[in-house]
């Protein structure tokens, strides 16, 4: 898949809820999380550009096409080329567990929880950080982006559910959590109180 159709899509998606609005750096968040999820749920990667560890997280092409925005809010493009239903699920699910961060905020997620800080180097920027890890980290992205759902997300949920019957076992980065129990604390802090 282009990377700028994923983009395209969070693009638009935050210019419909203009408190959501997507800078460069929450777009790259953003995108690196889709990775995430996709790779995780289908063995396969999502965007057509690597993952390089940068300030955070970065898909460099992709930088480049929106830098001129600097710190401001990317516009929305006039036209988005229809994405395939498996693409379009995962990325409603990233934007419902993630749309409503700050550029900031998914800076700090991505920093404290998967492979960036294991590939990131101080001043340097063209740092691969491999697909797939970054496709195992995505329990581990989802748990947090879960803990601020407070209301059931039936869409959100069901993926969750696809991850947890395929969540990948023995692997070093997530094997102190287990995806079923990550699970049942969703659906209990879910529930209306």
């Amino acid at each position: 898949m282009r990377t700028d159709a994923i983009a395209a899509w969070f693009l638009s998606r935050g210019n419909t809820n203009p408190p959501a609005a997507v800078t460069n750096m929450k777009l790259q968040g953003l995108v690196y999380l889709a990775e995430s999820c996709y790779g995780s749920l289908h063995e396969e990667p999502l965007v057509d550009q690597p993952a390089e560890a940068w300030d955070g997280p970065a898909f460099p092409g992709l930088y480049r096409t929106h830098r001129h925005c600097k710190a401001n809010p990317i516009p929305a493009p006039t036209r988005c080329d229809p994405l395939p239903e498996d693409v379009t699920e995962v990325l409603e699910t990233v934007w419902d567990l993630f749309g409503d961060r700050t550029a900031g905020q998914l800076q700090n997620l991505t920093h404290d929880y998967g492979p960036y800080r294991d590939h990131y180097v101080e001043e340097q920027k063209h740092t691969d950080i491999p697909v797939d890890e970054i496709h195992h980290a995505w329990p581990l992205f989802a748990a947090q982006g879960a803990a601020r759902v407070y209301r059931p997300d039936p869409h959100a949920l069901a993926v969750l559910h696809k991850l947890a019957a395929k969540a990948p076992t023995g692997q070093p980065d997530i094997t102190r959590y287990n995806t079923g129990q990550l699970m049942a604390d969703y659906r209990a802090f879910s529930e209306p109180h």
